[in-house]
């Protein structure tokens, strides 16, 4: 997925331009249950347990229970506003 933040506001009438993306984990490869960041070498997205055929290439396999790490991506506070997109497909439900 693709992480930004920003604040640049926008002379009257016109519309905000989107702010940089600071990260991008796109999850088609995983190697010892780390991520590259594809616009960071020196950062990786960590807790990812497996890779599997996704829409595009390959994705991240989740099992309801994991959690993906990021670490200190992007500089901004939890209360600051900021995006994350990502595709989902959900499996098969299952019981708890």
């Amino acid at each position: 997925g693709l992480l930004g933040s920003g604040s640049d506001v926008p002379a009257a009438g016109e519309a905000p331009a989107p702010p940089p993306p600071v990260a991008w984990y796109p999850f088609d490869v995983v190697e010892g249950g780390r991520s590259p960041d594809r616009l960071d070498t020196n950062r990786f997205a960590g807790g990812v347990a497996r890779v599997v055929p996704g829409r595009l290439g390959q994705a991240a396999e989740f099992n309801g229970d994991d959690e993906v790490q990021c670490g200190n991506v992007g500089r901004f506070s939890r209360t600051a506003p900021f995006s994350l997109a990502f595709w989902l497909q959900p499996g098969a439900a299952v019981s708890r």
